[in-house]
C-alpha cells in the first residue's frame, strides 16, 4: 500500500477538462449548482487494479465522502448521483440516463455513454451504504455489473464510487469478480496542524473575518481539547471532520455573540476524553441558554413563590431548546411559549416577552442554519429522541425524516448515545449502536460485533448468564475488546435486530428479527445466531453470504414466522441451519431445506471426525465460559460449571483435547486456560466467537491428531 497522501487535485487531475453534459431531466443524475463549505482532505492510495472506468473513494461514516462527492460534481462539471435516493439494480443505469437524456433519443444516449468512456463527462455515485439497505447487496452488484459492462472499454475513469470501508470492501470485491478495473483511495483523516486552518476557511466561508489575536486563541482552544485527549489518538478527533465542524460552529457562536474566544478553554468543564463530543454540544446549550440572561433577569423580580423562581432561572434550559427546536422544524418554523409546559406558570406580561424573545433568539440557534438543523447537530437529536422521555413525542417524526434523508448514525451519534444513556443501549436500539460502530472502520480492519452473557469478574456469579453485553472486537487487537455496552432490559425481554452483519449473537433468550428504520428487510450476513427461540417478523429475511462469508443459525427451543413473511437464500448460499428436529419446524422453514446441519454432534463414528465447523463451534461452547478478552493472567472457572454446560457431543471431545493438550488445565475446584498455548495454537477470541474456521485451522489440525489417538 501506498504511504504518500494525495490532494483531491492531483488524484483528479484528467477531469480537469470535463464538461457538464446537458441533459433534459437533472431529477436524478444532479447538477451540483452551489458549492457547499469544503476543505481538502488527504487521500491515499490502497488498490489500483488495472486501468478502468471506476475511482472508488472510502472512508470511515461522517469523515466527508457525501460533501467530497458534491465538490468532485461541482468543481470539476460532472453529475452526482445518491444511489440511496431510489432503489438500483441490473437495469438502472441505463433507465436512469435515458430518462435524463430524453426518452427515444438513442443518438443522445450512446453521445453520453462515448463521453464517459472518453473521460469528456463523468458522474459520482454516492451513499452506497445507504444504497444497501433499500437495494441489498445483490441490488448493488448487479448495478456495478450493468455500468461496468456499458463501459467496459473506456479510456480512463469516468464513476467515481464513494462508501464506508466496509461496503467498500464489497464494491471493490465486485469489480474484481467482473473484471473491471478500479483504483481505490480512502479519505484519512485531517493532521492535527490543519485543525485550526479547517475552523479558519470555514469561518472564512461564512464571511467571518477573525484577527490574529483570535487565531492564536482558536490554537489555544484546539491545544486544550488535544491535552484532554492525550494520547489517544488525537488524530482521530481532532482530525475529524465532524468534530472539527462542531468546533468551528462553536467559535461561530461565540463571535456572534462578541464574546472572547479564549471563554471556550475557561468555560469547557469536561477533562476527559470520554464522550468529548457530547460534552462540547452541552457546552454549545448551555451557552444558547445563558443568551437570555438578561431576559430572566428583567423578569424574575416578578415572582417570590420557590416553584415560580426556579422556572424563571430554567428558562430555555437543554430539554427546552431540544423541544422548541423539534417543534420548529416540525411545524414549518411555529414558535409558542406554550410549546412548553412550564412557560405556563409565567405571568402573560412575562409570557409575551418571552414570545419576543423566542421569535428572535431560536431560528438563530447554534443548531440551525437557513431554518433547518445542520448536518452536524442530527445524529445528536436523534440520541436524545431515542432516549430522552420529553421528546418521545417527536420520535416517529424523527423517523420519517431520517428516511427522507437516509443517512447512517455514526461516531457523532455514538458519543452521544452512549453518553446519555450511561453506557447502555436498549434491546431495540442495536442496529443504531452497532452501524455507529462500524462507521469508524478504516482500511485493513475488520470488526466482529458479538451479542451475549458478560462473564462478571466473580468466576461463581450465578446472574453471569443475565448480563447481556454488546462488544466489539477489532481484528487489530483480536483478544482484546474494543468496546463493551451493557444492553439494559429485562431478562424475559427480547432482543431486536434488523440486521446482522459480522454479528455473533449468543443468549438464552428471544431474538426477534423485524424490518426497522432504515430498511424494508432484514439482512443476515457472515453472522451466526444461537438463541433459544428465534421470531421472524420481517416482510422479508434476506440470508445472503458472499466469497468466504458463512451464516450460521442455531435454535435450541422454537422457531415462529409471521404471515407473509418471505425467506431469501442469495449469493454463495454459504449456510447452515441448525433447528429442533420437529417435523412442523421445518416445514416452516422449508427454503432453508437445502442447509439443514448439526453443530453439535452427540456421537461420531470411529471412522469418521467432527468437521471443522463442529469442532469450532465445539471450540467457543467451551471458551466463551472463561474471559480471556479481559484478563493479563490465565483466567478461571469453576469445573462443574464448565463440565455442566460440556458434557456431551462435540463440547464435551473438544474440552476433553483442550485439557490434554493442557490448553484448559485444573487448578484445584477451578479450570484455567493458557493464553500461551492458545496463542501457540492460534485460537483468538475473534475466530471462535465468528466461528472463522479457515483462522483455526490450526487447532482443528491438532485436534484431529488427538481424535486418532484417543477416539478411534
Amino acid at each position: 500500500m501506498d504511504t504518500q497522501e494525495y490532494s483531491v487535485s492531483t488524484v483528479l487531475s484528467s477531469f480537469s477538462h470535463c464538461e457538464l453534459p446537458n441533459l433534459t431531466d437533472y431529477s436524478v443524475l444532479n447538477k451540483v449548482d452551489s458549492e457547499e463549505f469544503f476543505f481538502d482532505p488527504p487521500l491515499k492510495l490502497h488498490e489500483h487494479l488495472q486501468s478502468g472506468p471506476f475511482i472508488l473513494i472510502s472512508s470511515p461514516g461522517a469523515v466527508g465522502k457525501t460533501t467530497l462527492a458534491k465538490h468532485i460534481a461541482y468543481k470539476y462539471h460532472g453529475l452526482y448521483w445518491n444511489t440511496a435516493a431510489k432503489r438500483v439494480s441490473g437495469t438502472a443505469f441505463a433507465g436512469e440516463v435515458a430518462h435524463a437524456v430524453g426518452i427515444g433519443k438513442g443518438q443522445q444516449q450512446d453521445l453520453f455513454y462515448e463521453n464517459l468512456k472518453s473521460g469528456k463527462s463523468f458522474v459520482v455515485l454516492d451513499a452506497f451504504d445507504e444504497a444497501a439497505l433499500i437495494s441489498q447487496h445483490e441490488g448493488i452488484e448487479s448495478f456495478l455489473e450493468e455500468i461496468g459492462s456499458i463501459l467496459r472499454d473506456s479510456s480512463g475513469p469516468s464513476i467515481i464510487l464513494t462508501a464506508r470501508t466496509e461496503m467498500a470492501e464489497f464494491l471493490l470485491k465486485t469489480c474484481q469478480k467482473y473484471g473491471f478495473g478500479i483504483t481505490h483511495y480512502s479519505i484519512e483523516y485531517f493532521h492535527e496542524a490543519s485543525a485550526s486552518e479547517f475552523i479558519y476557511q470555514y469561518l472564512s466561508y461564512q464571511k467571518r473575518n477573525i484577527t490574529a489575536a483570535q487565531k492564536t486563541e482558536i490554537q489555544k482552544y484546539i491545544d486544550h481539547i488535544a491535552s484532554i485527549i492525550g494520547n489517544n489518538q488525537p488524530r482521530t478527533f481532532i482530525g475529524y471532520a465532524q468534530v472539527l465542524r462542531i468546533l468551528a460552529r462553536q467559535v461561530e457562536d461565540v463571535l456572534n455573540s462578541s464574546d472572547d474566544l479564549d471563554s471556550l478553554r475557561l468555560s469547557m468543564k469536561v477533562n476527559s476524553s470520554s464522550h468529548l463530543i457530547y460534552s462540547i454540544i452541552q457546552e454549545l446549550l448551555l451557552r444558547e441558554q445563558k443568551k437570555l440572561d438578561y431576559l430572566k433577569d428583567r423578569i424574575l423580580p416578578h415572582y417570590k413563590d420557590p416553584e415560580s423562581i426556579q422556572v424563571v432561572k430554567n428558562l430555555y434550559s437543554k430539554d427546552e431548546q431540544l423541544l422548541r427546536l423539534m417543534s420548529f422544524i416540525t411545524f414549518n418554523g411555529a414558535i409558542s411559549v406554550s410549546d412548553y409546559d412550564a412557560c405556563s406558570k409565567l405571568l402573560q406580561e412575562d409570557q409575551k416577552l418571552y414570545q419576543e424573545a423566542l421569535n428572535s433568539w431560536l431560528p438563530q440557534h447554534v443548531f440551525l442554519q437557513e431554518r433547518t438543523v445542520m448536518p452536524i447537530f442530527k445524529e445528536y437529536l436523534l440520541a436524545e429522541t431515542l432516549l430522552n422521555p420529553s421528546l418521545e413525542i417527536f420520535s416517529d417524526v424523527n423517523d420519517s425524516s431520517i428516511r427522507s434523508q437516509i443517512k447512517l448514525p455514526s461516531r457523532v451519534f455514538l458519543d452521544c448515545y452512549l453518553a446519555i444513556s450511561k453506557n447502555t443501549v436498549q434491546g431495540d436500539h442495536i442496529f443504531y449502536i452497532d452501524v455507529a460502530y462500524l462507521s469508524q472502520t478504516t482500511v485493513n480492519q475488520k470488526t466482529l460485533c458479538d451479542i451475549g452473557p458478560l462473564e462478571s469478574d466473580d468466576i461463581d456469579d450465578a446472574d453471569a448468564d443475565s448480563n447481556l453485553y454488546l462488544t466489539f472486537t477489532d481484528s487489530l487487537t483480536p483478544n482484546k475488546p474494543a468496546l463493551q455496552v451493557r444492553i439494559c432490559q429485562d431478562s424475559n425481554k427480547p432482543i431486536y435486530l434488523n440486521r446482522l452483519e459480522n454479528m455473533s449473537v449468543n443468549f438464552d433468550g428471544r431474538l426477534i428479527l423485524k424490518c426497522g428504520l432504515f430498511s424494508d428487510h432484514v439482512s443476515i450476513r457472515n453472522s451466526t445466531i444461537e438463541c433459544d427461540t428465534l421470531e421472524l417478523a420481517g416482510s422479508e429475511i434476506v440470508c445472503e453470504t458472499y466469497n468466504a462469508e458463512e451464516n450460521r443459525i442455531i435454535i435450541h427451543s422454537n422457531v415462529t414466522r409471521a404471515p407473509g413473511c418471505k425467506i431469501i437464500v442469495r449469493g454463495t448460499k454459504n449456510v447452515k441451519i441448525d433447528i429442533p428436529p420437529q417435523k412442523e419446524l421445518k416445514q416452516l422453514l422449508y427454503e432453508f431445506s437445502a442447509y439443514w446441519y448439526s453443530f453439535d454432534s452427540i456421537s461420531v463414528s470411529t471412522s469418521e471426525h467432527d468437521a471443522i465447523e463442529q469442532f469450532v463451534y465445539g471450540l467457543k461452547k467451551v471458551l466463551e465460559q472463561f474471559k480471556v478478552d479481559k484478563y493479563g493472567d490465565d483466567p478461571a472457572k469453576f469445573k462443574d460449571k464448565i463440565d455442566a454446560r460440556c458434557h456431551t457431543g462435540v463440547k464435551s471431545r473438544v474440552l476433553n483435547f483442550l485439557k490434554d493438550r493442557n490448553i484448559v488445565y485444573e487448578d484445584d475446584y477451578v479450570y484455567k486456560c493458557s493464553l500461551h498455548l492458545m496463542d501457540e495454537y492460534g485460537i483468538n477470541r475473534t475466530a471462535y466467537i465468528q466461528q472463522n474456521c479457515s483462522n483455526l485451522s490450526l487447532a482443528y489440525n491438532r485436534y484431529i491428531e488427538w481424535f486418532d489417538q484417543n477416539i478411534k
